[in-house]
């Protein structure tokens, strides 16, 4: 597979657009990058913006991707983030909340005639509850945490970050070391590297040099693609490497070593002498002598 990098742009709200805007333009000053642009579940709530909507069509239409950044329906994800406020355990979607906040997103996209190509959960709502229903969502990814998941394939990709959000010090400081030492942390080797981009990144001058200086470094060497475009070229991967072992067949059986009508000796017999063996009174056969047992004269 050849060396690809994903860029993620969330959260994105009409709230936030004219950021987005912003920082639009300071990645298409570094070239041509696609980027998936990761809704919050506010948005499906909202009253219908049409300058957003078109904004976010004609990013479509330049080969952009439009994902959810959410894993519940919104009048359920306000609950859904109390209990996991309070209780991470309780915090984790039930299958039956997954599926219908899914099917809404589905029903939302669909009637904006946007393909909904996979979701991007938090990591506190994943666990079983959500994971049995993205198998039965028409999706072609998930992304859990650091691993893209195929669906419905089940395999999983490693997904690891470029750089971190650059918020504070401490992960300023972090960025700095993972843009400096790549190849030691083995990001150099690694198929596919994500970069998390906030419509905020654009108007700190810090930040924006560092994802910046990042960006540059990373495009010299990989290309750029959506979360759909990776999962769609991983996917094609897992098939065809599929169809080479089912073309193989079952491994062939083992040949026993012993057939079954090889006679078996008793636990008692004296073993077979072999040639040049002294076999008169007293002797010991060669083989079964020890390394100070010595043959009687002929």
């Amino acid at each position: 597979m050849e060396p690809t990098l994903v860029v993620l742009v969330h959260p994105v709200s009409p709230l936030r657009w004219p950021a987005c805007a912003r920082l639009l333009q300071a990645v298409q000053a570094l070239g041509p990058v696609k980027l998936t642009w990761l809704l919050s579940a506010e948005v499906m709530a909202a009253p219908r913006d049409p300058a957003f909507e078109a904004a976010l069509g004609r990013r479509l239409d330049a080969g952009d991707e439009v994902g959810l950044r959410a894993a519940a329906a919104p009048p359920a994800e306000r609950r859904w983030r109390r209990l996991a406020a309070a209780d991470p355990a309780r915090g984790r979607l039930r299958c039956e909340d997954a599926l219908n906040g899914l099917q809404a997103a589905l029903r939302w996209f669909s009637a904006r005639g946007w393909p909904l190509h996979g979701v991007v959960p938090p990591a506190r709502a994943v666990g079983p509850g959500l994971e049995a229903a993205l198998q039965l969502m028409p999706l072609q990814y998930a992304l859990l945490g650091r691993e893209l998941q195929l669906l419905p394939l089940g395999e999983g990709l490693a997904l690891p970050s470029v750089g971190p959000r650059c918020g504070g010090p401490w992960p300023r400081l972090v960025a700095r070391l993972r843009e400096r030492l790549p190849g030691a942390l083995g990001l150099d080797h690694a198929p596919v590297l994500r970069l998390d981009l906030r419509p905020e990144d654009a108007d700190r001058a810090g930040p924006r040099r560092h994802w910046q200086r990042c960006l540059a470094r990373q495009l010299a060497v990989r290309r750029s693609a959506t979360l759909a475009d990776c999962a769609r070229d991983c996917g094609r991967l897992v098939r065809a490497a599929q169809a080479d072992d089912a073309a193989l067949g079952p491994p062939a059986e083992a040949v026993p070593l012993v057939s079954a009508e090889s006679p078996v000796l008793p636990d008692n017999a004296a073993p077979t002498p072999l040639p040049g063996d002294w076999v008169g009174p007293g002797a010991t056969p060669r083989h079964a002598a020890g390394p100070s047992s010595q043959r009687p004269p002929p």
